[in-house]
């Protein structure tokens, strides 16, 4: 069910409601097919996350069903969907980089869009990000910016990692050992970042939807801060 709800398509995405409701149906269909698969890294405790990045893309998602329904068609009364129609979903979703760019920002934890913002915050004044700075952005937001709860580096450094592994950030090169990547040039690869921070600085927001308006309050002004 947390999958469902994590892979559903966007309120405001720009489909029918017939196409909508016939997306969501398959999509449930193909991952109860999937987890047949999951057994063990559940019993595992994978995080949600873990479960989402091996959704997508959904179209792949989508063929292993259809695959699955063309091996049992031989089955009474079982008969998979045309190829002419598997095709032209596929087609429909393929394009949508937007949605599948919501989808993985909607599933970041808390942490992992401090991360995100603190790269962004570097970027931002024209220094050079690395995993140290952000690291020291984060304390400062912890120490002098409102956010109460304890600085534990370790969960960023965990953060860091899950964003490395989405390809939502970008490491300048390979580094030899957790001391050697804490220094090595990196950067925020969400784009729309700044599309978000200044939309925090604005009284009445102006996008439909951001991660960002999501966070606790100190968090936001510590994002939209230094812009004003």
């Amino acid at each position: 069910k947390v999958m469902m709800i994590r892979v559903r398509l966007p309120a405001d995405a720009e489909f029918k409601a017939p196409f909508v409701k016939e997306f969501h149906q398959h999509v449930e269909s193909a991952l109860r097919l999937r987890s047949m698969q999951w057994h063990e890294h559940l019993e595992a405790g994978q995080p949600p996350l873990w479960f989402l990045w091996k959704c997508l893309p959904i179209k792949a998602l989508l063929h292993d069903l259809a695959t699955a329904g063309q091996a049992r068609a031989s089955g009474p009364g079982l008969t998979p969907a045309p190829a002419a129609k598997r095709a032209r979903m596929g087609a429909a979703i393929s394009p949508t980089d937007g949605v599948k760019n919501r989808l993985l920002l909607e599933s970041l934890a808390e942490a992992d869009l401090i991360v995100l913002l603190a790269l962004f915050r570097l970027q931002d004044r024209n220094i050079s990000p690395t995993l140290a700075r952000a690291l020291y952005e984060v304390q400062m937001l912890h120490e002098g910016g409102g956010f109460v709860s304890g600085f534990v580096q370790d969960r960023y450094c965990a953060a860091f990692d899950r964003l490395d592994q989405m390809k939502l950030i970008r490491i300048a090169g390979p580094g030899s050992g957790d001391t050697a990547k804490r220094y090595l040039p990196c950067g925020n690869m969400v784009s729309c970042m700044a599309t978000f921070v200044q939309d925090l600085e604005r009284t009445i927001p102006t996008l439909s939807w951001s991660p960002l308006r999501t966070l606790p309050q100190p968090i936001q002004n510590w994002a939209a801060r230094q812009r004003h």
